[in-house]
């Protein structure tokens, strides 16, 4: 469990499964782009492509050689659809723009037009959409299910407009050339029709590095919670209260702060991560246009953890939990830029932030689902929110190593702490809720609800 890039799993039984699945995509998509060494994802912006052969039939044949395609930092995530039962997926997407700069060699006849030539070409695609759907196996390595994506993956698109420009057609004749071009881009959607291929093969692989990438490094328990959920009893260092207890939110307490020291430990069985620390791969605090700061290899000691209320609303199917931390320290490597306050902050190198007196309030509703014959909680609707006394910030190496300027940023932060941590609360809530979905759901995914909370 957390090891994807803020792509935090999600519940097959959640019935905003895909919601969830868009989110989490819409997440994780702008760090993916960037590519990661750790879970062999190359740089996608731009992306590289070695060699296209695109299939037009025996009249036509096109090779695409060292294609850069450019332009992939604008996509939009519109719809991630996944079928685990029928092994189906579904991704929808809009770009405004795509540029395929590159090598080409052409031979053959286009519509009605002969066509020969080789050298440099710009397909350009204005303002597309498109859908991409594949079937998937499940490869079993080293004890774990992963998703194998199947060779018979297809990509549909709509252009508002296509532009081409081929260089070198007709061994330089420039009249020839031009005519082509220009006949070309007046039946822009008509040729598409026809060399479309090139378009949605470079698609394709693009979709095919991105999950190949991450398919590989992530188990499908990882990516899909519960979906090998099997029916366990309560952990042994959490004893129950009974839902008829008049004064179980008190008993609710007690237990749960008797059962923190152990479930800080973490329990692979039912999907509990270590919480003491707690490693985050990748976290993203964005403000806005101002200001976005991105901890990397984070590590969260939670530690000095204590159980101090909590509230359950069994008719309304709502539970509240708060905790109370003496502190919280983040470690990691972060990289920032954008506005402070009313100071301007770049850079990137090791960080340390640590607060004090964080108290923290999570609430949850849940649904009921039903699994071989016994009802699971399924929590949506999910709500942060803190205070804390203190915050302490350290940022390394900030402004390419400028010590003064370093200096005097981490002075104004600590100094104006609290403006700081106001201007952040909104992003920081969503991070916490994620965080804590995840580990609320890893539990009450394998646990009937009658054994959580008896009658």
């Amino acid at each position: 469990m957390f090891q994807t890039l803020l792509f935090f799993p999600c519940s097959l039984s959640d019935p905003n499964f895909e919601q969830c699945c868009l989110e989490h995509g819409r997440q994780a998509l702008p760090e993916i782009l960037k590519g990661d060494k750790k879970y062999k994802i190359p740089k996608l912006v731009p992306l590289f492509v070695p060699s296209l052969t695109v299939d037009t039939g025996e009249h036509l044949k096109i090779l695409l050689k060292n294609i850069t395609a450019y332009g992939l930092e604008n996509i939009i995530l519109e719809q991630v659809k996944m079928d685990a039962t029928n092994k189906k997926i579904t991704i929808r997407a809009s770009l405004n723009m795509l540029s395929m700069i590159g090598k080409y060699s052409i031979d053959g006849r286009i519509l009605i037009l002969p066509i020969k030539g080789d050298g440099d070409i710009n397909i350009t695609s204005i303002d597309g959409h498109y859908q991409y759907d594949a079937v998937y196996t499940l490869d079993t390595v080293n004890g774990e299910e992963h998703i194998v994506i199947s060779d018979d993956d297809k990509l549909t698109f709509k252009l508002k407009r296509a532009i081409f420009q081929l260089d070198n057609l007709f061994n330089g004749d420039a009249v020839l050339g031009g005519q082509m071009n220009k006949f070309l881009n007046e039946n822009w959607s008509e040729v598409i029709d026809e060399i479309g291929g090139a378009i949605s093969q470079t698609v394709r692989a693009i979709i095919r590095v991105i999950g190949t990438s991450i398919f590989s490094q992530l188990s499908f328990k990882d990516l899909f919670l519960d979906v090998y959920a099997k029916k366990l009893p309560l952990i042994p260092s959490i004893s129950p209260c009974h839902r008829s207890d008049p004064q179980f939110d008190k008993c609710a307490v007690k237990h749960g702060a008797a059962a923190i020291p152990r479930l800080l430990e973490g329990d692979k069985k039912y999907g509990i991560p270590l919480l003491a620390p707690l490693s985050v791969p990748y976290i993203e605090i964005n403000t806005g246009e101002n200001y976005k700061v991105s901890i990397r290899d984070a590590k969260i000691h939670l530690e000095k953890c204590k159980f101090k209320r909590a509230k359950f609303d069994f008719k309304n199917k709502k539970i509240l939990l708060g905790l109370y931390f003496e502190d919280v320290q983040v470690l990691g490597q972060y990289e920032v830029n954008g506005r402070i306050l009313i100071l301007p902050i770049q850079g990137n190198g090791p960080v340390n932030v640590t607060v004090v007196g964080f108290d923290l309030q999570y609430e949850f509703e849940y649904e009921l689902v039903t699994r071989d014959g016994d009802e699971y909680m399924s929590s949506i609707n999910q709500m942060a929110d803190f205070t804390l006394k203190r915050a302490f910030f350290n940022f390394e190496n900030l402004f390419n190593g400028n010590e003064q300027l370093g200096a005097s940023t981490n002075a104004v932060l600590n100094k104006e702490w609290e403006t700081f941590v106001d201007g952040l609360k909104p992003a920081l809530k969503n991070v916490i809720v994620e965080v804590a979905k995840t580990i609320v759901n890893s539990f009450i995914a394998n646990i009937p609800y009658n054994d959580i909370f008896p009658e």
